[in-house]
């Protein structure tokens, strides 16, 4: 097989989706605009700047807007929780 056979690009592309979703669904910040609908079916919950990575800083209760989207309270951010 060459280096430059479509299977191989195809094996790329699939690997760099699966690492892509699977960051999501470990509880990594991902833009709290993206998520404000997807919260309505996932957990997320709603974390303060502190700790690495956000990891053991502070929490605060998701505020839930009328139409539905999840936002939180300022100084905080939307990200998915972790399982």
């Amino acid at each position: 097989m060459s280096l430059s056979s479509p299977r191989l690009f195809v094996a790329f592309g699939m690997a760099m989706s699966l690492l892509t979703l699977s960051g999501c669904s470990l509880g990594m910040s991902v833009e709290s605009g993206s998520l404000a609908g997807a919260c309505q079916f996932q957990p997320c919950e709603c974390v303060g700047s502190g700790g690495a990575l956000g990891f053991g800083g502070e929490r605060a209760s998701i505020v839930w807007r009328e139409n539905g989207d999840a936002t939180c309270p300022d100084g905080f951010r939307l990200r998915l929780a972790a399982k």
